[in-house]
C-alpha cells in the first residue's frame, strides 16, 4: 500500500478479516468471437432470399389460375354465339287411325264427348294432333278390336322413354334368386311373468305306462306320473305325484321301423285339475319315440311261398325217382310244376306286405317332452301364512 492512499476508518473496521473486498474491473468486456459478424449476414440473407422466392411463386400460380379463368369463358360465349341462331326441329304428329269398324267409331265419340269443352273467355290449350295416350287407353277399354298400329305406336313410344326396357327390372331365374338376400326377424328378449305358475317348453314328466300298447291298430293309452312335477323355479308343486295322463298312437308301422309315435294329450292331478299337454312321448333317455318288442312276422310272411316251393321240389324228386327206374317210360309234370311256381308267387305277393307289430308292455317307464308352456295361473295362487 502507498503512503499516499486514504484509509477510510469505518471501511475498514466492517470489513472481515481476511477478506479481499470487490474486483474492480472498470470498463473490461468479453471479447467477441471471431466471424460472427459474417454468420450474422448470411442468416440475414437467407431469410430475405426465401420470402422473395415464396412470394415470387404465389404471383405465379394467381396469374396460372386468372388465365384459366379467361380461357374457360371465352368457349361458353363463342358456345352461346353458336347456338343463338339454332331452331328446333318441328314435331309433325302422326296421322289419327280411322276407325275400323263401328266399334271404333263408338270409342271415338265417347273419348270426344268425354273430353271438357273449353271455356269462354280463355284461350284454348293448344295440344298436339291426335289422341292422348290417357284416351288409347279408354279406347282400348271400351273397344278391345282397335286397329294394330295404335298398339305400335304405343310399343315404340314405351321404348323410347328412358329405363322401361325389361332388362331393367329385377328380373328372375336362378342367379336371381341366389341374389335376393335373405330376411331374417329379430328377436325382443322377454321376462317371464310368474314362474312360481309355469312349467316351461322343453321339461321332462316321468311317467308309468298303464295300458299295454299294440300297433296292428291306432288306440289310446294312458300313464300315471312317479313323482312331483315343480314349477320352473323349483318352488311350488304343480303336477302331483300319481297324476293320470292320456294320449294316442297310430297304427300301421312300416318295414325296418322300430318305434311307435305317441302323442299325450291331457294330464288330470288327484285334485281334479285338468290342463292340455300336447306333447309327444319319449324313451327314458328323451329319444324320440317309444321303443318295444318288434314282432316283424317273419314266418307268416313266408311260409305260403316255402311251402308250396317245397311241394314243387318233392314232385319233381319223385318224377325223377321214378324216370330213373324205366329209363323206357319217363314221366314228365310240366303243367303242374309250372303252377307251383305261380301259385308261390301269388302268395308271397298277398303276405310280403304285413306290416311289423310293436308291443310294449303296462308298467313301463317312460318320458314325456314338455312341448309348450303351461300356465296354472287360473287355478292356483300363492298365500303367505
Amino acid at each position: 500500500m502507498a503512503k499516499k492512499d486514504v484509509i477510510d476508518a469505518g471501511e475498514e473496521f466492517d470489513r472481515i478479516d481476511g477478506e479481499r473486498g470487490a474486483s474492480r474491473l472498470g470498463e473490461q468486456r468479453k471479447p467477441t468471437p471471431q466471424g460472427a459478424k459474417l454468420f450474422l449476414v448470411v442468416v440475414i440473407a437467407a431469410v430475405l432470399g426465401a420470402g422473395g422466392f415464396v412470394t415470387w411463386k404465389a404471383m405465379g400460380i394467381m396469374e396460372n389460375a386468372d388465365a384459366g379463368e379467361s380461357e374457360a369463358v371465352e368457349p361458353q360465349i363463342a358456345l352461346n354465339k353458336a347456338g343463338a341462331d339454332w331452331q328446333p326441329k318441328p314435331i309433325i304428329p302422326e296421322p289419327e287411325p280411322e276407325p275400323s269398324n263401328e266399334a271404333d267409331a263408338a270409342a271415338a265419340a265417347v273419348v270426344a264427348a268425354s273430353t271438357p269443352a273449353p271455356v269462354q273467355g280463355t284461350a284454348p290449350e293448344q295440344r298436339p294432333e291426335g289422341p292422348t295416350p290417357e284416351e288409347l287407353i279408354r279406347m282400348r277399354r271400351l273397344a278391345p278390336n282397335l286397329n294394330t298400329n295404335t298398339n305400335g305406336n304405343q310399343q315404340s313410344q314405351a321404348q323410347a322413354q328412358p329405363g322401361t326396357s325389361p332388362s331393367s327390372g329385377s328380373g328372375s331365374g336362378p342367379l336371381a334368386d341366389n341374389l335376393q338376400p335373405v330376411r331374417l326377424s329379430g328377436a325382443r328378449a322377454g321376462v317371464l311373468k310368474n314362474r312360481d305358475m309355469l312349467i316351461t317348453q322343453g321339461s321332462m314328466l316321468d311317467c308309468q305306462l298303464e295300458t299295454k300298447i299294440v300297433s296292428t291298430v291306432p288306440g289310446m293309452t294312458t300313464c300315471y306320473t312317479t313323482r312331483d312335477i315343480y314349477s320352473t323355479n323349483g318352488r311350488v308343486v304343480l303336477l302331483d305325484r300319481g297324476s293320470k295322463v292320456v294320449g294316442q298312437y297310430q297304427g300301421g308301422m312300416t318295414q325296418g321301423q322300430a318305434r311307435i309315435f305317441v302323442l299325450w294329450t291331457r294330464v288330470e292331478t288327484p285334485t281334479g285339475v285338468i290342463i292340455n299337454l300336447d306333447s309327444p312321448g319319449t324313451g327314458p333317455l328323451g329319444e324320440g319315440g317309444l321303443g318295444g318288442w318288434v314282432d316283424t312276422h317273419f314266418w307268416e310272411r313266408f311260409k305260403g311261398a316255402i311251402m308250396l316251393s317245397m311241394i314243387g321240389d318233392i314232385g319233381n324228386f319223385l318224377s325223377n325217382k321214378a324216370s330213373q327206374g324205366n329209363a323206357d317210360n319217363q314221366i314228365t309234370f310240366r303243367e303242374t310244376s309250372d303252377a307251383g311256381q305261380d301259385m308261390a308267387s301269388i302268395a308271397l305277393e298277398n303276405s310280403i306286405n304285413i306290416p311289423p307289430t310293436l308291443y310294449k308292455n303296462q308298467g313301463e317307464r317312460l318320458q314325456i317332452f314338455v312341448a309348450r308352456d303351461l300356465d296354472f295361473s287360473g287355478v292356483y295362487s300363492l298365500e303367505r301364512n
